[in-house]
């Protein structure tokens, strides 16, 4: 197992979100942190040169990643907007 921390403003997109937010987002975090290795069509990897980031994506959550054994470096906690959120 894995220990998420955070990195760039990965923090403060926590810290802007409400309790139900949240703890949602940590229930994901926490499914990464057991298996952040892309694997499915919800973790897959992406490129933000210099970086080679992996992706978390839930349909209403996105969160950017990069494995340092034993870490995750979270580096961007998003909100995917929906129809319905408009």
């Amino acid at each position: 197992m894995f220990e998420a921390v955070s990195r760039g403003g990965a923090r403060a997109a926590y810290d802007r979100l409400d309790l139900y937010e949240r703890a949602e987002v940590d229930r994901i975090i926490r499914l990464i942190e057991t298996g952040p290795y892309a694997d499915d069509a919800r973790r897959i990897m992406v490129a933000v040169p210099p970086l080679v980031l992996s992706a978390f994506d839930c349909g209403t959550w996105q969160i950017t990643y990069r494995v340092v054994d034993p870490f995750v470096e979270i580096y961007g906690i998003k909100r995917i907007e929906t129809s319905e959120d408009r």
